[in-house]
């Protein structure tokens, strides 16, 4: 047990989930292992999100309730983090929830390794589908992390999870660090840049193979909306990404593999998220947007500089493509792809 009486600070952002709080709660308060604190951060709901977390603080010594005025996700993460009294940290999202015995697989593995990062797998739900990180379990020093750990989290970084929710995190790791969460409204994933400069510090990493965490892909869901100005947030996210890189003093070579996440999540995700036609986003947006990132300085330069020659013959095309700015062209896969997921 921590000299602060809790192992673990479990801090759960919340905002409008009304329907999905209390399933959340009953994962965490039906763990086997109790050393832990829960602290709910009410980021300025307007649906019964706060009458719900004002009862298990008043029903549970362990539940610390702070109400907010609406900030986002980061800002209701860090929040929580400023109460945080546990040795560890743990951010859960309120919409989903942990498995049986999550608390006793993570406290297994910290027993043996006091490590500044653990990550550990996830289902994903309502199909219930494992979703395994393609870092082998194991336990990774600081060379090792550099070398190893950060290079396929940017090359594969959708089979990697780079999601917070994923990881434990030492409190005091991150407070010597001064590790914060920039605001997902300034950058494309506040996720991404904060495990990243994470990762770069970290003097331990443990992966272990356990599914702990079942993440709940809903419709309505942000993942599932169109997201204005993505294209525009991503390119902060790709600033500061670099930034953290060269001021870490890391080689060219994983310049290079962020450029490749760049040009990659420029195709998967922004142009993906340039298909979501809506009432407030049109096609004919839709195509000025696909144009003017493909004219953007960072992403030409990137396109320039990656190698693609092991890639596979249909990312060759769709680079071909991106580097010719052939609008159109990128339309018709999109289309393509979408008939086979029809079918």
């Amino acid at each position: 047990m921590s000299d602060n009486n809790e192992l673990i600070s479990i801090i759960v952002p919340i905002y409008n989930v009304q329907k999905y709080l209390d399933r959340c709660m009953k994962s965490i308060l039906k763990q086997s292992f109790k050393d832990y604190e829960i602290i709910l951060v009410d980021d300025g709901s307007t649906d019964s999100s706060p009458i719900l977390c004002d009862k298990y603080g008043k029903q549970l010594n362990k539940v610390k309730v702070l109400h907010k005025s609406n900030g986002g996700l980061s800002s209701a993460r860090n929040a929580g983090l400023e109460l945080a009294k546990g040795k560890y940290i743990f951010w859960l999202d309120s919409d989903d929830y942990i498995s049986e015995e999550a608390l006793s697989s993570i406290v297994k593995t910290l027993n043996k390794s006091e490590v500044d990062i653990l990550k550990f797998n996830y289902r994903r739900q309502p199909n219930d589908i494992i979703r395994k990180s393609l870092l082998k379990p194991g336990l990774y020093n600081e060379e090792e992390i550099k070398k190893n750990v950060i290079p396929l989290a940017l090359e594969h970084v959708g089979e990697f999870t780079m999601s917070a929710w994923s990881h434990i995190y030492r409190r005091k790791f991150i407070e010597e660090e001064k590790l914060r969460f920039i605001s997902e409204r300034e950058v494309g994933s506040e996720d991404y840049l904060f495990n990243l400069q994470a990762f770069l510090s970290a003097k331990t990493l443990c992966a272990i193979e356990d599914d702990l965490y079942n993440y709940d892909l809903r419709l309505g869901s942000l993942s599932n909306k169109y997201r204005e100005n993505l294209i525009e947030k991503y390119k902060k996210l790709y600033e500061l990404m670099r930034k953290a890189l060269i001021s870490h003093n890391i080689s060219n070579e994983l310049l290079l593999k962020l450029q490749s996440f760049y040009v990659w999540n420029g195709y998967y995700v922004l142009i993906d998220n340039e298909m979501r036609i809506y009432d407030n986003h049109d096609k004919k947006e839709r195509n000025w947007n696909i144009k003017r990132l493909l004219k953007q300085e960072e992403f030409v330069q990137a396109l320039k500089d990656i190698n693609i020659k092991k890639e596979s013959r249909s990312k060759k095309i769709i680079y071909c493509l991106m580097k010719i700015k052939s609008v159109y062209g990128i339309l018709f896969l999109q289309k393509v792809k979408e008939k086979k997921v029809k079918n």
